[in-house]
């Protein structure tokens, strides 16, 4: 069982790539590092170095980056259609 759960885990690599292109979502976004830190309860330099891989986050804190950032596409995507749905 063990042998199954470690092949799912990232590599580093694996993960340093998915911060790269959810910092690049954050940019484009227009969110802030500070932002987001602020949003997950830490500093910016946190968020900096957590985005430009210097160590490994946990998962609760990968997932929490990564559902600030995503939430906020989420957000985006809902508000641009809310044009295209039809009111009564």
């Amino acid at each position: 069982m063990e042998e199954g759960l470690n092949r799912t885990r990232l590599s580093h690599e694996q993960t340093r790539e998915i911060m790269r292109q959810l910092a690049t979502e954050r940019t484009r976004r227009g969110l802030t590092q500070s932002e987001v830190a602020r949003q997950m309860g830490t500093s910016q330099p946190y968020v900096a170095r957590l985005e430009a891989g210097a160590n490994e986050p946990k998962l609760s804190t990968f997932l929490l980056y990564a559902g600030i950032v995503a939430g906020a596409v989420l957000l985006s995507r809902l508000l641009r259609d809310l044009g295209r749905v039809p009111t009564r």
